[in-house]
């Protein structure tokens, strides 16, 4: 493994502190950072979208050594705030943007996994993503499946009433 040197002071911030930096965020560029361990080893090159998903539990990070680490599954008080991981990302929110290709990929998810019903109506109303057009489409199948319920409950309610007069 190679070491990081940095000899031009750039900024970091600790990504996990266990009474020293277990894993820390180097800034080499305006969004593109250097991940190292303890021993100041290279663990990985990523950029700001790359650092949020770390930070959220999507990727778990192992030091040169072999000791494995998903973050969020750490004690609160080795995790930097978020107000200082924002500050280190130049972000205003945490959150993704409206049109992030995350947020659509997991929309996809759950319509082909768990069908439609679930993802629009029960799973979520989706209120990160601010895409007009998406939100009157998706209001439009609810109210298109509700109306649909209602036709097939009243079809066959005509159709028991009509076995139980005999007609």
């Amino acid at each position: 493994m190679v070491k990081y040197e940095n000899k031009s002071r750039k900024p970091h911030l600790g990504l996990l502190n266990f009474e020293g930096d277990t894993f820390r965020a180097y800034k080499i560029d305006t969004s593109e950072y250097v991940i190292v361990d303890d021993t100041h080893e290279i663990i990985e090159f990523t950029n700001t979208k790359g650092i949020i998903y770390i930070m959220n539990g999507g990727k778990s990070l192992t030091t040169s050594y072999g000791r494995t680490y998903t973050i969020p599954n750490e004690h609160e008080n080795t995790r930097p705030s978020d107000e200082k991981l924002k500050s280190f990302l130049g972000l205003a929110s945490l959150e993704p943007e409206e049109d992030d290709l995350e947020i659509w990929e997991r929309v996809q998810y759950r319509m082909d996994e768990e069908g439609f019903v679930y993802c629009f109506e029960r799973y979520s109303h989706w209120d990160k993503i601010k895409d007009e057009e998406f939100h009157r489409l998706r209001k439009e199948f609810l109210r298109t499946m509700e109306e649909l319920r209602n036709y097939i409950d009243n079809k066959v309610d005509e159709g028991r009433q009509k076995e139980w007069y005999g007609e």
